[in-house]
């Protein structure tokens, strides 16, 4: 996780880690305390979820629509569970949510869209635990990318 956070930085961005695995209740609080909309200065957000922090995303995206389809500019998640009802249809709010998986596929490969149409590509590596790390160089490619666009 080290080298998110300085990579962050050097975008002048802040970073929050939390460890949704022991108790996924964690990661609303934490969105609560920090994140709802009279509390937080951020204009833009950037979400990265591994693994169970994708479900703890899916919760907070349900529960606090309207502030995330207005300040998140983009969910990375890396071979994660996810899925918003509301993104059903939502082209919009889709194109701003990468997932990429474990993958034996080059990384950065896009290996589907999925029913909620969000893009699917490889982290470039088979094993679960290694996809955040082979994918980290293409979520803060797109940052940056997002980042020139707002």
């Amino acid at each position: 996780m080290i080298s998110f956070v300085e990579e962050a930085k050097k975008l002048n961005l802040s970073s929050l880690i939390l460890n949704p695995n022991e108790d996924s209740k964690h990661c609303t609080f934490v969105w609560n305390k920090f994140f709802s909309s009279s509390k937080c200065p951020a204009k833009y957000i950037f979400i990265i979820a591994h693994s169970a922090g994708g479900w703890a995303c899916s919760k907070i995206c349900k529960n606090n629509w309207d502030f995330v389809r207005d300040r998140v500019k983009g969910i990375f998640l890396t071979d994660s569970m996810f899925e918003i009802p509301n993104l059903t249809g939502n082209k919009e709010f889709a194109d701003r949510v990468f997932h990429y998986r474990a993958s034996d596929a080059p990384a950065g490969k896009l290996l589907q869209t999925n029913y909620n149409g969000i893009k699917e590509f490889s982290a470039g590596h088979p094993k679960h635990e290694y996809a955040s790390g082979c994918a980290f160089p293409y979520i803060f490619h797109t940052i940056e990318q997002l980042l020139k666009q707002i």
